[in-house]
């Protein structure tokens, strides 16, 4: 726009970033105009990123992985996903659709999920039979049941570090769980295992058993910390 309105203007800041330029207009047209990062809106409008990507998902009943990485471009921007996944669906490693286009029988696949789940909670990747899941328009997925924990569940939450563009990881979690962060979960599920004698041990069974993606959690040596002296009452008690 700068290039084809105002030519002078152009050629006198060639040199200058996309964000020194952004920021000398913020300057300029402060009293009319609110700067946020890449987004620019009208004073009386304050737009966030958070605004944006939530538009986003309004916009589009059916978008791409993609679609939603070429927007961030834009934006020079990180991707939200929880914005992301508040207003839309993953139905496949690709694929996403708006969340008011999918109809979830809630009460059905709760009972489904209550009968795999003994325990207080399940990491995902344990869950691979869909059979028994009432038709939802899409195939039943991991990406699908995420979504669901995420956002539709009435017994379940998903508990997990963070959404992940490759992949689902993390675990299921009864909301009347004591069990309420990722840190609880994985401290339990460690405390249940065999893999104590190191952090990279610990790590390495997070890994394998789908709890995270890489072999890396800040805060570890707490963690198995606090499994062994988890692990150490119950085996006492069970004496």
């Amino acid at each position: 726009i700068i290039q084809n309105k105002c030519p002078s203007i152009a050629v006198n800041t060639e040199e200058f970033t996309t964000h020194g330029l952004r920021n000398c207009l913020g300057y300029i047209l402060r009293d009319r105009f609110t700067f946020n990062g890449s987004i620019i809106s009208s004073r009386r409008t304050y737009l966030s990123m958070g605004d944006v990507y939530t538009e986003f998902t309004r916009q589009h009943e059916v978008f791409s992985l993609e679609d939603i990485k070429e927007f961030s471009r834009e934006l020079d921007a990180a991707i939200n996903w929880d914005i992301v996944r508040r207003g839309a669906i993953r139905i496949s490693e690709t694929e996403f659709v708006r969340k008011d286009q999918i109809i979830f029988d809630v009460d059905v696949i709760d009972n489904v999920l209550d009968g795999m789940c003994p325990g207080e909670y399940i990491p995902l990747k344990n869950i691979s039979l869909f059979l028994y899941f009432p038709a939802m328009g899409y195939q039943w997925n991991l990406y699908v049941l995420e979504s669901y924990l995420y956002s539709r569940s009435k017994r379940f939450k998903l508990v997990h570090t963070s959404f992940s563009q490759n992949g689902v990881y993390g675990g299921m979690v009864r909301n009347d769980s004591s069990i309420g962060d990722y840190s609880e979960l994985i401290t339990e599920a460690l405390s249940n295992s065999d893999s104590l004698s190191s952090t990279k041990s610990a790590l390495n069974y997070l890994l394998n058993n789908g709890y995270q993606a890489t072999l890396r959690y800040n805060g570890i040596e707490q963690v198995v910390q606090k499994a062994k002296l988890m692990k150490e009452k119950r085996e006492t008690e069970e004496k």
